[in-house]
């Protein structure tokens, strides 16, 4: 599953997002929790197009409030790089 993020030089995102598009038990997954969200229960998308949409929101929510001089707090408090944010906020299914 290709979550189509922009990587913009982040060669750690890059990474994960690799990853992520080659595990195909992660796209199975999300194939069954939208059986299940969408055929059974009756709610909208909680698959692969949900977890793109939301992948690609948490992201450049991210990215605005560095850009406004928030300071994450996987960079304030464990020495970790805004880069390494990037990818806990976004390829998460």
């Amino acid at each position: 599953m290709e979550l189509e993020l922009p990587i913009q030089n982040n060669r750690k995102l890059e990474q994960v997002a690799k990853k992520v598009a080659k595990n195909t038990e992660i796209e199975a997954n999300l194939e069954c929790a939208n059986v299940n969200a969408m055929k059974r229960l009756k709610f909208s998308d909680h698959g692969p197009t949900h977890v793109k949409i939301v992948a690609n929101a948490a992201l450049k929510i991210l990215r605005i409030l560095v850009d406004s001089g928030v300071t994450p707090s996987i960079v304030e408090h464990h020495e970790m790089e805004v880069e390494d944010a990037e990818v806990v906020f976004s390829p998460s299914p």
